[in-house]
């Protein structure tokens, strides 16, 4: 429930910063795809029982398999004037 757009909006209007960072949530999802971009980020679509939620991770290391477990940091993302939560992945498992 708390990986939702208004539990975002409500993280990105506090102020974080240097000794004070934002949140970082632990989870454990299915991997329902995965995909290397300019071959250092990895873009993912990730399953939490019937939430599917969208994921990036730059500069990642590894790949995961079918499930996994991720560190992130709740955002904000926008394309083409839709907004939608999405996780910024700090971690894989």
């Amino acid at each position: 429930g708390y990986i939702s757009l208004e539990t975002a909006r409500l993280l990105e209007n506090e102020i974080w910063g240097q000794g004070f960072p934002a949140p970082l949530f632990l989870d454990e999802f299915e991997v329902e795809q995965q995909r290397v971009l300019k071959e250092k980020h990895l873009k993912l679509k990730l399953r939490k029982g019937n939430t599917r939620i969208e994921a990036i991770q730059f500069n990642f290391s590894t790949q995961p398999g079918n499930k996994t477990r991720a560190a992130f940091r709740l955002s904000i993302n926008e394309y083409m004037g839709v907004e939608s939560p999405q996780l910024m992945v700090e971690y894989l498992e």
